[in-house]
């Protein structure tokens, strides 16, 4: 490639696939007037390094639309030194032509639309956040997996007008053993019972596994672990919250790390008119539900053991429940961001219930794993556990 001088602006706009890229390169600082010198098609992604290491300087500015491997290719690129951005993709798809659009043409477009400021930059998570999204979200598809096992094995048993008794979990080898003995199969549908029963087997064994991981990680990680302490939060949350959150540092106020989470209202100003209006749908949709669920637990604790409910409870009277729960899993967030920034927080999480759910922990782990770390009794090693919170705190927990 050929640059006439380092003053031009040159960037370069790719369009990834799962095993292909395309590229064209930009030059100037403007949308409009900056010339592609530089176009290439459907090359594969194996020859990422060979293409720029043999077409770049190393002073070119890339940019990409975020997408499922994008992290990916800005890891690579960030190695090999080149400064490397990624934008939104829900903006960049809004600027696009509708008669005709092919991998050229978007690579110019995202490159354009960079140029222009019309769309974000995504934050890019480090590998060990990165490696939490991956756990968090296979621990979601697990979760979908056994719901959907269980509802296969119910409804092959409604066909056959078949109901287990209430409180049997199909997990058990007692709900196992109910379900197969429930009517003489044929053979036929004896084996596709037993199937759908492996199904559930191996989806609940991944789930299991995949909140032991999770469990592991919080209890060794000091950061993590100080989250417990917020009132209302289990595990699965916290781990989703620092999974998504990553550096508390991207985030300036406790506002907007709400919102991005959904959990305030939009806001609309022209002239002299402001207005607020429903929460955003625009967020992390796969943690908000949780944070709704642990604002529900905050409504079910009373006056005495919850300084938080009864400011939830007037709220509910005046405004309804529905924007009391979502005022305080707001207030969970905010919590969560005091917390992380090493500033003071409500509301906390009481001794006794404290002592419960690091012990629901630690079960998780199993008695083996507590032993091999070196604690007889779970007693001990709760024990153990809030020392670190009140080192940590410098208060009793």
């Amino acid at each position: 490639m050929n640059h006439q001088q380092d003053k031009i602006k040159l960037t370069i706009g790719l369009d990834c696939h799962p095993d292909s890229f395309t590229a064209a390169v930009l030059a100037g600082d403007r949308p409009t007037e900056a010339k592609v010198t530089v176009r290439t098609d459907a090359i594969s992604l194996d020859r990422l390094e060979q293409w720029f290491t043999k077409h770049c300087q190393g002073n070119e500015t890339v940019v990409l639309e975020a997408s499922a491997n994008s992290f990916e290719i800005y890891s690579r690129l960030s190695t090999l030194g080149f400064s490397t951005l990624v934008l939104c993709s829900d903006q960049v798809g809004r600027i696009s032509k509708t008669n005709f659009n092919n991998d050229k043409v978007s690579a110019v477009r995202i490159a354009r639309v960079y140029l222009s400021g019309l769309s974000d930059q995504v934050w890019v998570p480090d590998s060990g956040t990165r490696e939490r999204r991956e756990v968090f979200t296979s621990y979601l598809q697990a979760v979908k997996d056994h719901t959907r096992s269980v509802n296969r094995i119910k409804g092959m048993l409604n066909e056959h007008t078949l109901r287990l008794p209430r409180g049997l979990k199909l997990t058990s080898e007692s709900g196992r053993e109910a379900a197969l003995n429930a009517k003489k199969w044929t053979s036929t549908q004896y084996t596709l019972l037993e199937e759908l029963l492996l199904d559930l087997a191996r989806a609940n064994a991944k789930r299991n596994h995949l909140r032991k991981i999770m469990a592991r990680e919080i209890l060794s990680n000091s950061k993590m672990l100080q989250l417990v302490r917020i009132f209302g939060l289990r595990h699965i949350t916290v781990y989703a919250l620092m999974a998504m959150i990553g550096d508390i540092n991207r985030f300036s106020s406790a506002k907007k790390l709400a919102a991005y989470f959904g959990l305030s209202p939009k806001y609309k100003q022209s002239g002299q008119m402001v207005k607020y209006g429903s929460i955003s749908r625009s967020c992390r949709q796969d943690v908000r539900p949780m944070l709704v669920q642990a604002a529900h637990v905050i409504f079910q604790h009373k006056v005495k053991t919850n300084g938080l409910f009864k400011w939830a409870w007037h709220l509910g009277l005046r405004k309804g429940r529905k924007i009391a729960v979502i005022a305080v899993a707001r207030r969970i967030v905010v919590a969560v961001f005091y917390l992380l920034n090493g500033k003071p927080f409500k509301p906390k999480e009481l001794t006794n219930t404290l002592t419960e759910k690091i012990k629901g922990l630690a079960k998780v782990l199993g008695i083996k794993e507590i032993r091999q770390n070196g604690f007889q009794t779970y007693q001990k090693f709760v024990e153990q556990k809030l020392e670190i919170l009140q080192e940590r705190t410098g208060q009793p927990t």
